[in-house]
């Protein structure tokens, strides 16, 4: 049976929701040394505590008033994906290197070449990533990590954590929930990745805040590695299709005008088959992982496990009030 994290009652919200975030940000700093030391769990751990950073401040922003939250938001934004390409570019070389004993011989020396190009790449981005990222170092430290003393919870400290957890994870449940027919549309590769961003949400959500529930929201959380890893590998698997795509339609018009058929081509081409052909099984292992979340009940589990719905109504209405307040002072301030 499970508990309510309404029940439990812990510090004032404010003083909780800063210590979240300056934890989240003392997580950021420890791994910045070896996230620009050539060092790819570092980079991959920089990005996933970059993410939480930016998730927290997502759960956040609608329920208090900080001045630094939208560019907090822009500087992560830009750090995850400078990380982002950098994870993306070491998945592909590394697809190539396990494919290139399996390929036919004479595509031997092109699918070399094309694995050179790509490391030189990869090179490139990383030379780069100090110069994208500082910037967002030096604002988070400088700026919003010292000013959040001035943040203020707009409902008020009459509304706990405890509330504004069960309106956050309830609010991700819905989001996760709504994308979850993209697993019906295979060919919607977009669609399928906002339901992965949507599960990453309500993962961490219920992570973050397992320590106000009384049952074990950490164990529900778990219950998304499934579908979130099997999503990844068709996540993975379509970003090569994208990445020969976009070599190949580089690389075309060059091909059309001499008829000059390099081995780097005839690589690429045979690499797209190759990696086409195996995508129709990691869409059936990803619908395969829905279906069973969804005959589990893992949603109405997860609703049983927060608070009467009275109650997350409730904060939600303040919420609305509160913003609708917010826009109407903000017009007349412009009147």
């Amino acid at each position: 049976m499970f508990g309510s994290i309404y029940s439990l009652s812990r510090h004032t919200p404010a003083n909780e929701i800063r210590s979240i975030l300056r934890e989240h940000f003392a997580c950021i700093r420890l791994q910045r040394a070896d996230a620009f030391s050539d060092s790819t769990q570092g980079r991959r751990e920089l990005r996933n505590s970059a993410r939480k950073l930016l998730y927290a401040i997502e759960y956040f922003k609608p329920l208090v008033d900080y001045e630094h939250f939208d560019k907090a938001q822009g500087s992560l934004g830009v750090m995850i994906q400078a990380l982002g390409e950098i994870c993306d570019e070491e998945i592909f070389i590394k697809s190539l290197t396990k494919i290139e004993p399996e390929a036919p011989l004479g595509l031997l020396v092109g699918i070399k070449r094309l694995i050179e190009e790509r490391k030189s790449y990869l090179a490139s981005l990383v030379d780069n990533l100090a110069s994208l990222c500082d910037p967002t170092f030096q604002f988070l430290e400088a700026t919003f990590l010292t000013g959040l003393d001035a943040l203020q919870l707009i409902l008020g400290e009459s509304v706990t954590l405890n509330q504004i957890a069960c309106q956050i994870i309830s609010g991700c449940l819905d989001d996760m929930t709504s994308a979850s027919t993209a697993l019906y549309r295979p060919s919607k590769t977009r669609t399928s990745h906002r339901l992965r961003i949507s599960l990453r949400k309500l993962r961490y959500a219920l992570a973050l805040f397992s320590s106000y529930s009384e049952t074990d929201l950490r164990a529900l959380s778990t219950e998304l590695n499934a579908l979130h890893i099997t999503l990844g590998k068709l996540r993975d698997c379509d970003l090569k299709l994208n990445t020969l795509g976009d070599w190949l339609t580089e690389h075309h018009a060059q091909i059309h005008t001499r008829a000059d058929m390099t081995s780097e081509w005839q690589a690429a081409v045979w690499l797209m088959a190759d990696i086409f052909e195996g995508r129709p099984k990691r869409y059936r292992n990803a619908l395969a992982a829905g279906q069973d979340l969804l005959a589990s009940a893992f949603a109405s589990r997860v609703a049983n496990a927060l608070v009467l719905p009275s109650v997350v109504e409730e904060v939600r209405t303040q919420i609305a009030d509160s913003s609708r307040l917010a826009i109407r002072t903000n017009q007349e301030l412009r009147t």
